[in-house]
C-alpha cells in the first residue's frame, strides 16, 4: 500500500533522494498495471483465464519470499548492510 511504501522510502532513502525514490516507486505501480493488461490478454488466449491467476499468484509468492528474505524495516534492522551504506542512508 502507499502508506507503507512511503514509510519504507523514508527509512531507506537519504533525505536528498526521497522524492526521486517515491516517484520511481509510484510510477512502478502504474507501469506494472500497464504491462499486466496485455500480458493477461496473451495468457488468456494461450492458456485460459485460470492461468492468469496461477501465474500472478506464483509471481506474488516468489516476490514475497524474496522480500521477506532480503528486506528489513530499516537499515538498523538489516542483517547484512554495509556500515558505510547505512551511515549514508541515515545521514
Amino acid at each position: 500500500t502507499y502508506p507503507s511504501m512511503a514509510h519504507l522510502i523514508v527509512s531507506w532513502s537519504p533525505l536528498q533522494e526521497r522524492t526521486r525514490a517515491l516517484a520511481i516507486t509510484s510510477s512502478g505501480a502504474y507501469l506494472g498495471t500497464a504491462a499486466a493488461l496485455p500480458t493477461s490478454g496473451y495468457v488468456l488466449s494461450s492458456l485460459g483465464w485460470r492461468a492468469i491467476f496461477y501465474i500472478y499468484g506464483i509471481l506474488g509468492l516468489v516476490w514475497i519470499t524474496v522480500w521477506m528474505t532480503a528486506g528489513a524495516e530499516s537499515p538498523e534492522a538489516h542483517k547484512s548492510i554495509n556500515p558505510g551504506e547505512a551511515a549514508y542512508i541515515l545521514a
